[in-house]
């Protein structure tokens, strides 16, 4: 199983990746929102994490997600970080 975990804070990130590595996931990190759909349409993934925080164009991610560039459904996880 394969995951895309996008986030900017490099400790969060570690955290996430160990997190996700001891129940079975492989993670990709992504420190750019705008690279998640590209790196979508290359590899296909099974569920993917987006630790959002002040300043993230949360709503671009919404409108890009509206049509998922590979079969199938895949769950979204966010973390939403506004008053941090």
């Amino acid at each position: 199983m394969f995951a895309l975990l996008v986030s900017q804070d490099t400790d969060e990130a570690a955290i996430l990746t160990v997190v996700l590595q001891r129940v079975g996931f492989g993670a990709r990190l992504l420190q750019e929102l705008d690279r998640l759909i590209p790196t979508w349409k290359d590899q296909s993934c099974e569920l993917i994490l987006v630790s959002l925080r002040r300043g993230y164009p949360a709503n671009k991610l919404v409108s890009q997600c509206n049509t998922p560039p590979g079969p199938g459904e895949v769950p979204f996880v966010f973390f939403c970080r506004f008053f941090l």
